[in-house]
């Protein structure tokens, strides 16, 4: 179902519950994040426009920024760390300019392209990442972060520089070609979770910082601190990365991952209360209310990040037993496959 405007407005001094409520009421579906990550237990799967599940999780995660799962419209992400202002004007010039829809300006300095999705473009089993360098298409699989989110980086707020009120256009012709084109090319781009980085081969320009990222999210889950991740990191960019990134953003991928606890032993908690089977909370929920640890430490001694806990009902006894530990954005889901899709 295509989205369709309402007389709410989502401005920069809302709590970040009142944004995902008015989200909710434009008829939008949004989830709880950690900076860029996730906090549910399925990521975008978990999008609701349910107030009561809304509601719920801003009152344990206030500060969450938010993330929208587009239904019924795409978004084209341009980012100018990768040249997506450039590919764009140059778009732009041979075939005009883009048609007015809601468009954010993002807390890195791209912006999102709110349009609907075409006739041609709903029936396609898969999608394509980009449609030129910087250039990124976000579709149902994925998720935006929206205002009045601060991203984790810059520490600077998301923005819609043209509101959702004016509706979401249609996308120009150009771009749904472009689309089709790549999906008949079968076109795979540097962001899909099927690349993989052999430890022998040369890191190009475009997956350097995917590849670097990925590599101090695995020493950070086993335990290193910043200053052993950045060594690795910096030694991977020198042999690996070709041409090698600056060493300020080498040090600003490990500093950033460093906010998040390591992945600590499986520790058993006793679950003094679960919700309800019919709760529509029940799914992709932390299990913080009512928690009593065993090891006789608080919730705070744990640090930060959201508890994740998998329930385990012993037979005879009648009462849930939980594994429990820190939730971490590089976990993968028990299919083996991540969940959280793609945030820009």
């Amino acid at each position: 179902m295509d989205y369709e405007p309402k007389s709410s407005s989502v401005q920069k001094r809302d709590t970040h519950l009142e944004a995902a409520l008015q989200y909710a009421n434009l008829g939008l579906q949004v989830f709880p994040l950690n900076g860029k990550y996730p906090l549910t237990s399925h990521g975008h799967k978990d999008a609701t426009k349910h107030t009561e599940t809304i509601r719920y999780w801003w009152e344990i995660w206030p500060e969450a920024n938010i993330g929208i799962r587009p239904n019924g419209f795409f978004v084209l992400d341009e980012d100018p760390r990768h040249g997506g202002d450039e590919t764009l004007a140059t778009f732009e010039g041979e075939h005009g300019k883009l048609p007015n829809t809601p468009t954010q300006k993002t807390g890195g300095g791209g912006r999102h392209y709110l349009f609907k999705m075409a006739p041609e473009l709903e029936g396609l089993g898969r999608f394509p990442k980009e449609v030129g360098p910087g250039l990124d298409l976000k579709f149902s699989n994925g998720y935006i972060v929206v205002a009045p989110s601060i991203h984790p980086d810059t520490e600077t707020a998301y923005e819609w520089i043209v509101p959702l009120e004016v509706g979401i256009a249609d996308p120009p012709r150009w771009l749904v070609d472009r689309i089709l084109s790549k999906v008949r090319s079968g076109h795979r781009s540097k962001h899909t979770s099927a690349t993989r980085i052999i430890p022998s081969e040369s890191i190009p320009d475009g997956r350097r910082n995917d590849a670097l990222v990925s590599l101090a999210g695995t020493m950070r889950r086993r335990g290193m601190c910043e200053e052993a991740i950045g060594a690795a990191l910096r030694a991977e960019n020198a042999l690996k990365c070709n041409p090698p990134l600056p060493e300020g953003e080498v040090a600003a991928i490990a500093r950033s991952v460093c906010r998040y606890e390591p992945e600590p032993s499986p520790q058993s908690y006793r679950l003094r209360q679960l919700p309800e089977a019919s709760s529509p909370l029940r799914r992709g929920v932390p299990l913080r209310l009512g928690l009593e640890l065993l090891l006789g430490v608080g919730w705070q001694a744990l640090g930060e990040g959201p508890l994740r806990c998998r329930r385990e009902v012993r037979q005879g006894d009648g009462e849930g037993h939980v594994r429990g530990g820190l939730r971490d954005p590089g976990r993968r889901s028990s299919q083996g496959s991540r969940q959280v899709g793609h945030a820009l």
